[in-house]
């Protein structure tokens, strides 16, 4: 099982697949300050109404470049506060 989020710059879309298929799904609108803490606030929302298990993984699609060997993201030009953000920063704003 693991959690998904497609961040958006109008909507955040967030699921559970089980085995290949998705089992629950909610989309809901991107917070309109759209910085990072809010964003992973509002996933981490609709994780807990999906009902989706603490410490499940979570993977998270971002609008814009994404540094997989440094595991950062370097630019996403319509959200302010993500560019140079890590992995380890995500998880600890998910209190992970």
């Amino acid at each position: 099982m693991i959690a998904a989020a497609d961040i958006g710059g109008h909507k955040l879309a967030v699921g559970l697949v089980d085995d290949g298929r998705v089992t629950a799904e909610k989309i809901v609108a991107t917070p309109l300050q759209r910085m990072p803490q809010a964003v992973m606030d509002a996933i981490f929302g609709v994780l807990r109404d999906l009902k989706v298990p603490d410490g499940a993984p979570l993977a998270l699609g971002v609008p814009g470049m994404v540094n997989r060997k440094e595991q950062r993201v370097d630019c996403v030009p319509n959200q302010k506060g993500w560019d140079g953000l890590t992995a380890l920063d995500l998880e600890k704003m998910a209190g992970r």
